[in-house]
């Protein structure tokens, strides 16, 4: 019996462009961003790095494409796939505005951390 391979190792945070996927761990996923990145969030919203990391598994499920960034298409779309109920178009309208700070219509991680985490 061959052995399992021995987990993958952590993704370097890329100068721009798209992140790939973080690194599987015990209790979440590290997310593909540089450690004092992510303490620095931790601290900034109140939370331990252990929150961002779990933060980090909800990210994940909402980002289609791996580029960093949640559209608000794709969070209607799962929002409305998880919870089979008509979507508040305001309410989601609403919360979007207030999640995403720099206005490009879309949602970083770090932004969904800072709206997540309150």
């Amino acid at each position: 019996k061959t052995p399992p391979p021995p987990p993958p190792a952590p993704a370097p945070a890329s100068a721009g462009g798209g992140r790939s996927r973080g690194v599987e761990r015990g209790a979440g996923t590290l997310p593909p961003y540089a450690r004092a990145e992510l303490e620095a969030l931790a601290a900034q919203c109140g939370v331990t790095l252990a929150d961002v990391c779990a933060l980090y598994d909800g990210f994940a499920i909402l980002e289609p494409n791996e580029d960093g960034e949640v559209g608000l298409g794709a969070i209607r779309e799962k929002l409305s796939r998880v919870s089979g109920a008509p979507i508040d178009e305001a309410a989601l309208e609403q919360w979007m505005a207030e999640a995403d700070s720099d206005g490009d219509r879309s949602l970083s991680f770090f932004e969904y951390v800072r709206v997540e985490s309150v």
